[in-house]
């Protein structure tokens, strides 16, 4: 049969070390962790707040396209005639509200 090993004082006082190393060690990943969990939620909510601005960039470019397309036809030409110059076509009547005083 063999002998029970003996427990010295060292071999206790190590086994504290190890164990007071581990609780560290453990305390230290914990932190890290919440703190990448912390930082992953921000940058979440900031990937969402640049998306939306990324689709609210391509629908604003989108009403620039079709504006510009406008610009291009006589319709626009026309209209910008009739408001800033007032002209008119030939067969066109156009009728005035008299300004009361």
């Amino acid at each position: 049969m063999s002998k029970p090993r003996r427990v010295t004082r060292q071999s206790r006082f190590n086994l504290f070390l190890i164990m007071i190393l581990m609780i560290v060690v453990m305390v230290i990943c914990t932190t890290k962790t919440a703190k990448l969990y912390k930082e992953s939620k921000s940058l979440d909510a900031e990937q969402e707040t640049l998306v939306t601005a990324i689709a609210d960039a391509e629908a604003e470019y989108e009403e620039l396209q079709e504006r510009e397309k406008y610009m291009h036809t006589m319709k626009y030409f026309e209209d910008e005639a009739k408001d800033k110059l007032n002209m008119v076509h030939e067969d066109e009547i156009v009728m005035k509200a008299k300004e009361s005083e």
